[in-house]
């Protein structure tokens, strides 16, 4: 909360910028050893990336937040640097979670 703060000052001032949450998907938090304190921190970082895009859009600030699970880290990576770029830049508000397994039927 207060690195989004520091950093949304500045992309204010200049004009606009990305923020980019890394949270955990799902399913990983459900395969995950019982605890509430990251849970809660993992879903609360959800709702704080989704405030935060709706108070600073109308400054060209995006944020968004990737959430992986079972997956190879460079897919992440991939996923993080598309959403950092100029292609992406009406992407906001977003919770995108990278997970293989979720894709097994």
């Amino acid at each position: 909360f207060y690195l989004i703060q520091a950093v949304a000052r500045v992309m204010r001032l200049q004009g606009g910028g990305v923020i980019l949450n890394l949270g955990a998907s799902q399913k990983y938090l459900r395969k995950a050893p019982v605890s509430v304190a990251l849970s809660a921190s993992k879903t609360g970082l959800i709702g704080l990336t989704k405030a935060a895009a709706l108070e600073l859009a109308p400054y060209q600030v995006r944020v968004n937040a990737v959430c992986p699970g079972e997956i190879e880290e460079q897919e992440t990576v991939s996923q993080i640097l598309f959403l950092c770029g100029s292609q992406a830049e009406h992407i906001t508000g977003q919770v995108i979670e990278i997970d293989h397994s979720s894709l097994r039927y």
